[in-house]
């Protein structure tokens, strides 16, 4: 086997991003290792476009926007948000 280039590894994560694009409802939810009660996510919806999710909570007055880093090398996949 050969081993990864950066490359190739940005172009997979271009492509994991892509599958994400669109609007998702919040079903579990774990901030720094700790899973919310579903309650309090209930709101919480996340549109996808390109490396930034808007993240709307119908207690919210304005969404947060988060950029986006995907690991698509990791099992089970797993992104990392850091707030924009």
């Amino acid at each position: 086997d050969k081993p990864a280039r950066a490359g190739d590894a940005d172009e997979t994560a271009k492509k994991e991003l892509k599958k994400l694009e669109g609007k998702w409802r919040v079903t579990k939810l774990a901030v720094n290792g700790v899973e919310l009660p579903a309650d309090a996510i209930a709101a919480v919806r996340y549109a996808f476009k390109g490396d930034e999710i808007e993240v709307t909570d119908e207690n919210a007055e304005e969404p947060t926007v988060l950029k986006l880093v995907v690991s698509p090398a990791v099992a089970p996949k797993q992104f990392d948000t850091t707030l924009v």
